[in-house]
């Protein structure tokens, strides 16, 4: 093979590479009430973080988490996350921007999509306003009790079984 074409297949992988990484992705997470859960999300970790975005997607324009100036921003949050969502990782090493929320109840249920602000020197690239990072899709799931009736020889009765056993 010659040099120009590696180039240019060279090239051409890069771009399909920056295009998936950069564009974003959905996850689609099934949880039941009362679990601890992490939204994954990753920035490119050799710049600098200036603003960390969260929201759901029927919230606009309230906001699950921001991070700017680096600190939480409780301003605009929705009261249903107060107290609830902190980062992962609060260094952001790597540019790990993961999201872990405590306490997840059935009203948390919906589209999660995570956006940054990156500097770097004196030039910044915003995403804030550009496809998400990462799309993450919360449902969530019961753990009925699963009940049977029954009769022996001495009783009547409802027998019941957790889905752990």
């Amino acid at each position: 093979m010659n040099i120009p074409l590696l180039s240019a297949l060279f090239t051409v992988c890069l771009y399909c590479l920056f295009y998936i990484v950069y564009t974003g992705y959905q996850i689609n997470i099934t949880v039941k009430p009362g679990d601890n859960i992490t939204l994954s999300c990753r920035a490119p970790s050799s710049t600098n973080i200036i603003v960390v975005e969260w929201i759901r997607t029927d919230l606009e324009p309230e906001y699950v988490f921001m991070y700017r100036d680096g600190r939480p921003v409780l301003e605009s949050q929705h009261e249903s996350f107060k107290d609830r969502v902190e980062l992962e990782d609060s260094e952001m090493k790597d540019g790990d921007v993961s999201l872990v929320l405590r306490n997840v109840t059935t009203g948390d249920r919906g589209t999660y999509e995570c956006r940054v602000v990156l500097g770097k020197t004196t030039r910044r690239k915003r995403y804030l306003n550009n496809e998400p990072i990462s799309t993450i899709y919360l449902d969530y799931r019961f753990h009925k009790n699963m009940c049977t009736s029954g009769r022996t020889k001495l009783k009547r009765g409802l027998f019941c079984m957790s889905p752990e056993g």
